[in-house]
């Protein structure tokens, strides 16, 4: 079917053929202009020479001398304009800053170019209102509400007051926003009228105040200025009454034409809002040549596809321009590829088919999605939550875990990167110094430089210049697209670093890289290729007027096509209606329009949409599609849906046999030269699921664990046993042992000062990575956890005066060495006692080996074989522990006196106090009671150990796998 374009051109070849030189054609877009001029050229008989083409903002910015300003700029005079006005009220400054501003800025300079392209009395439409009950609830003219009745074809009901305001909740109840709102309301007409003079005084303008000026003006003033004889307006759509009116004027002095794209079975249906505004242009105005078009009654074949995934509809539109090619459809200008959703875009550059070498990309891409702004956010993060400690800055390690893992630091610093992360997370480092990675990791040092004073917009400035600039270089030569969105990004910067200077602005409260990543959120990427050849690639608003044979249409989701966007804006709705301003109805209208004639002249369109359910995806497709399926259902319209079978494999619990390799593996625990020790801890992990002890202990498989944000239990622990070890330490001096009386632990209890110092200092080694002996004051999370910490040492001296009187021995006891356990089996042993003392009981003294836990480790036992049990689920582990304890000492000591083993368990000290261990419902006295039982199940399951038919089989119950790092290794469901 003939495109509506080269419809056009023929209507004018075959009638003013040797007129055509003397007129302007005038489109919504420049590519609209290029493809006509192509028909033209093509359907000419002989050699002409061609019309002017314009779009419709270079025909209106000829009629005026004035630029107009880019957004940035508009913004920063905008505020300055502000500045002034509330500085001249007011001798106090009761001026907002600049970064709270912006927020109100956006919306007023929407409000400010709707105001003058509808051409509406501003001095009426922004009336300074003090109070909501000053506004009569019959607030619009009678002429007013005639504009509503028929340019909107609707009937104007009279609305209660409080719709006035129904954008701003609790106008009258003085909440903050409102009073904002409010005060801003009452100096929008000065605010508007001085910005337009300040704008004039520069020769700058906006958009809607260069199409008033025009409007009101060019029957008067601008006639002398239209250099054709006749212009014709070609493809146009929703229009303001700015744009209406300079039609009305051209038609009056008859110089002017009009051709609407208004053929789709979808006019026919006159309550489609696709029909609300052209419609009735057609109408009003008419073409003063008719087009010899069929009416178009049916649909292409249209191809609706559900995809449960974006990457999914990537990958499916990149199958289908393959097939269009191997089929021969895809030559010169035909097929093109439409992204209702921007986010789309770099993912389908990159997937396109590899024969594809010809791409045509004409939209507008947004910065803020870009690979360099996702990092900028990044860095922000990084810089806002730095500290310093110590007079060295300090990064928080997910921020630095964030930047290292992007794509743009991953291709230039690979090594350096993926080294520094093994760092940090081998580490355990929550925060690391900006020198000690320059130091280390020279390569990294200008993104890792802390800026100095995070409120000074230059130094800000100055660091991201400098990011930026040291990114450039370094990316691979074929990665073009990224040094095209870097160079757009740097030079937003300088703008924006010229524009705060030349406007005097200051940002406080550390807003600098906020408000970089805002103002610079707004700027787009505009990709210009050749529109004539290659594949076409192209947003929604660069399809007005344009005909392809083939058409992909990517995210046609609800909320996406049409897009669900209410604009942000001080002048509510009713009066925006009264006025004739842009409402949510003209861009459904509009976007209605778009699509049905996007697709009514092609021969096959495939339509895509995001079809998951999960999450904040709906699934649910636009409405054009069901309107598509429902009122069109004898047109060929196929609906279908892509469903990925992910079935999971049959998953086989995993059994390692002791082959000879293993056997060798394992021989390392009983060489005497070796430095592998078992322990009891390995020995309680092989009870609980020989498989991870062969990951571990045999394989050496140590997953690391993940680095969080707050203390967790292990580092809680292990600073608890070194201030405890510390105190005792420092009482026992040099000698063997000390007397510990209640009066002494009275003394050590009282001693907040000490103990406080000891917690500080481990804290900061241990939590905040900051070396030894560092008595830095704890802030935030750590200070709370070491007031608690400090409260259960000093209930653990209060609760020891049980024992007294008993003497101290050693604290944190080292055992390394060889373990007889039969004839058969000698391993390699260590353990590290938490602490060694001495009681007197019965005439003699014995000997306790104190485990701490800040666990909930329980003391009683039901029996001594509960300990080896694999099938028992709250097995007590500690006691095992403790029994090992008990008899490795006795063999590495050669002591042959009772041990009595005992749990301090620092949760329960509120409550239970130290409560002895109980096997049987019977006080633990000393291990020699269930030595001979205990030794004889320890040594089987050293055997077992070692037994070359026995292989590492996976946990038998679920308590072992709550907490494992190699569920998804041994196959095992949780």
């Amino acid at each position: 079917m003939a495109q509506f374009l080269n419809l056009v051109a023929k209507v004018y070849i075959e009638n003013e053929l040797q007129n055509l030189s003397d007129y302007t054609f005038i489109f919504p877009n420049k590519r609209c202009g290029v493809f006509f001029t192509n028909y033209l050229s093509k359907m000419a008989p002989t050699s002409i020479i061609l019309p002017k083409i314009k779009t419709i903002s270079e025909f209106i910015s000829a009629f005026s001398k004035s630029i107009e300003a880019s957004r940035l700029e508009l913004l920063f005079i905008l505020y300055d304009v502000y500045r002034n006005i509330v500085l001249d009220k007011s001798k106090e400054s009761n001026v907002i800053d600049f970064d709270k501003f912006q927020f109100w800025a956006e919306m007023i300079l929407n409000d400010f170019n709707d105001a003058d392209k509808y051409l509406v009395d501003a001095k009426q439409l922004f009336a300074n209102v003090k109070n909501l009950k000053e506004i009569s609830s019959n607030f619009l003219t009678e002429e007013q509400i005639d504009v509503i009745n028929k340019f909107w074809g609707e009937t104007y009901h009279i609305e209660d007051i409080s719709s006035f305001w129904k954008h701003i909740q609790h106008a009258d109840e003085g909440d903050a926003l409102s009073h904002q709102f409010i005060k801003l309301w009452e100096i929008l007409f000065e605010l508007y009228s001085s910005f337009k003079e300040r704008l004039n005084s520069m020769g700058l303008c906006y958009q809607g105040m260069l199409y008033r000026q025009v409007a009101e003006n060019i029957k008067t003033n601008y006639v002398d200025k239209l250099d054709s004889k006749r212009y014709i307006f070609v493809g146009f759509n929703v229009m303001s009454f700015s744009e209406i009116k300079i039609f009305e004027q051209l038609k009056t002095i008859g110089r002017a034409d009009f051709y609407w794209d208004f053929n789709s079975p979808a006019y026919v249906y006159k309550e489609n809002r696709a029909t609300r505004f052209v419609g009735k242009y057609v109408t009003q105005f008419k073409s003063l040549y008719k087009i010899e078009e069929e009416l178009i009654t049916k649909f292409p074949s249209i191809n609706v596809i559900g995809v449960p995934s974006n990457v999914g509809q990537v990958k499916e539109a990149s199958s289908i321009i393959s097939q269009l090619e191997v089929n021969g459809e895809i030559s010169g200008v035909n097929t093109a590829i439409v992204f209702p959703d921007e986010n789309l875009f770099i993912p389908m550059l990159h997937s396109l088919p590899e024969k594809i070498n010809n791409v045509n990309i004409t939209m507008g891409f947004p910065l803020r999605h870009t690979s360099i702004a996702s990092l900028v956010v990044n860095v922000t993060s990084m810089q806002l939550r730095a500290r310093i400690v110590q007079g060295e800055y300090q990064f928080f390690y997910e921020d630095i875990l964030n930047i290292l893992s992007h794509p743009i630091i991953n291709s230039i610093a690979y090594e350096e990167s993926r080294d520094l992360m093994r760092h940090i997370k081998n580490n355990r480092i929550f925060n690391i110094s900006s020198d000690y990675i320059k130091e280390n990791y020279s390569k990294l040092s200008v993104i890792f430089t802390a800026v100095k004073n995070l409120n000074k917009t230059k130094d800000v400035l100055d660091y991201l210049k400098s990011l930026v600039l040291w990114i450039r270089p370094q990316l691979q030569d074929e990665k073009v697209l990224d040094k095209l969105l870097i160079d757009k990004y740097f030079d937003g910067l300088c703008v924006l670093e010229r524009l705060l200077d030349k406007y005097n602005i200051s940002i406080n409260d550390r807003s600098v890289f906020h408000i970089v990543e805002r103002t610079l959120s707004f700027e787009t990427i505009n990709f210009v290729g050749e529109p004539l050849s290659g594949l076409q690639m192209m947003g929604v608003l660069e399809t007005r007027a344009l005909d392809f044979d083939n058409i992909v249409i990517l995210s046609m989701n609800e909320k996406v096509f049409p897009r669900k966007h209410y604009a942000k804006t001080f002048i509510p709705d009713t009066l925006r209606k009264g006025y004739g301003m842009s409402t949510i109805a003209f861009q459904e209208s509009m976007y209605a329009y778009y699509f049905y004639r996007m697709i009514a002249r092609a021969k096959n369109v495939y339509i895509m949409y995001d079809a998951r359910t999960g999450g904040l995806s709906s699934g649910e497709m636009s409405r054009y599609l069901y309107q598509l399926k429902f009122l069109y259902p004898h047109d060929n319209i196929n609906f279908s849906m892509i469903n990925y079978n992910v079935i999971s494999p049959q998953k086989e619990k995993l059994t390692i046999n002791k082959n000879k390799e293993i056997i060798e593996k394992l021989k390392i625990y009983k060489d005497p030269n070796s430095e592998r020790y078992l322990s009891a801890s390995a020995l309680n992990t092989y009870i609980s699921c020989p498989l991870s002890f062969y990951l571990q202990y045999v394989e050496g498989i140590h997953q690391d664990d993940e680095i969080v944000e707050y203390m967790d239990e292990g580092t809680y622990g292990t600073i608890m046993h070194e201030v405890a070890e510390q105190i005792y330490m420092h009482l026992k001096g040099t000698s063997d042992e000390v007397k510990i009386t209640s009066e002494l632990l009275d003394s050590l209890k009282n001693r907040q000062i000490d103990i406080k110092r000891l917690i500080i200092q481990s804290v900061n080694y241990h939590y905040n990575k900051l070396g030894r002996d560092n008595d830095t004051p704890l802030q935030g999370e750590a200070k709370v956890i070491s007031d608690i910490m400090l409260y259960f040492i000093q209930l653990l001296f209060e609760n020891e005066k049980q024992f007294t009187e008993f003497y101290f021995v050693d604290a944190e006891k080292k055992c390394f060495g060889q373990w007889k356990i039969n004839d058969e089996h000698t391993i390699n042993f260590k353990q590290i006692i938490d602490r060694i003392d001495k009681v007197f009981e019965n005439g003699q003294y014995l000997i306790r080996l104190v485990d701490y836990k800040t666990g909930k480790d329980k003391v009683d036992l039901a029996s001594i074989e509960d300990l080896f049990d694999k099938d028992k689920e709250d097995r007590r582990k500690a006691i095992f522990q403790l029994f090992v304890y008990c008899c490795y000492y006795a063999y590495y000591t050669g002591y042959k006196g009772d041990i009595r083993p005992y749990i301090y368990t620092y949760k329960t000290l509120n409550t239970e106090h130290l409560p002895p261990i109980k096997v049987e419902n019977r006080v633990l006295n000393g291990y020699l009671e269930y030595k001979d039982q205990f030794w004889a199940l320890f040594e089987e399951l050293i055997n077992e150990i070692f037994d070359e038919t026995i292989p590492f089989k996976s946990a038998t119950h679920e308590d072992a796998c709550h907490y494992c790092k190699f569920m998804d290794i041994c196959n095992k469901e949780s």
